[in-house]
């Protein structure tokens, strides 16, 4: 089976021959720590991006099957995102930095890793009806306007990434329409986020898309 033929099975509760090894990246700091003892060449610590050809390669030294990002991946955080600004400077060249999700993390020179989060603007209900809520919402460039990995490289969606997606040889791609709500009782917070699949043949227009798009919101 291919990594694709065993996710999809996977995910519509079907027989698969083995459950794929998955990764999400790599620090740089590591990348460059391998490459100094002899376990890959520098080229790839230099080079490395998530779902290029570097990481393929990185890939198949330690037994991965693929990077998660090797996926279509529509647009389902804060849109639009919350600007990135600097709140405050640190004498040790530290900074706290507010990012687009509206958190304020902590940036450390040269530290390559998840920076620590120290403050969020989402503190309560009030922040999250008037920070939150409008920035999940469903807008059509969640999906046009995502991006699609086509050889080792991003493309968006609708400049490209259409085209390749529908034409992989299971002939079918997914469109994902995220509708985010808000759906709260008494002083407790609930949201719920829907999915809804489509599956889009080959000979789906990007127009016909669209209009599919605009006929599953309303359901």
């Amino acid at each position: 089976m291919t990594n694709r033929e065993r996710v999809k099975s996977i995910l519509h509760y079907e027989d698969y021959d083995k459950m794929p090894l998955v990764h999400f990246g790599f620090w740089t700091e590591t990348l460059q720590l391998w490459a100094s003892q002899g376990y890959i060449r520098k080229e790839i610590a230099e080079n490395w991006g998530d779902g290029n050809s570097f990481d393929d390669e990185i890939s198949k030294i330690l037994g991965f099957d693929f990077d998660w990002y090797s996926v279509f991946h529509p647009k389902l955080g804060l849109l639009p995102a919350f600007e990135n600004k600097i709140i405050e400077e640190l004498p040790d060249g530290t900074k706290k930095i507010l990012n687009g999700e509206g958190v304020i993390t902590l940036y450390r020179p040269g530290a390559g890793s998840i920076p620590a989060d120290v403050d969020h603007l989402l503190k309560d209900r009030k922040s999250w009806e008037q920070l939150y809520l409008p920035k999940l919402q469903w807008n059509p460039d969640r999906v046009f306007k995502a991006d699609v990995r086509v050889n080792g490289g991003m493309v968006p969606f609708e400049k490209g990434g259409m085209e390749f997606l529908k034409a992989i040889k299971d002939n079918f791609t997914m469109a994902y329409i995220v509708e985010v709500y808000m759906d709260g009782s008494g002083t407790g917070l609930q949201w719920k986020v829907r999915v809804i699949f489509l599956l889009m043949m080959n000979h789906c227009s990007m127009k016909s898309l669209r209009q599919m798009l605009k006929f599953a919101i309303k359901q």
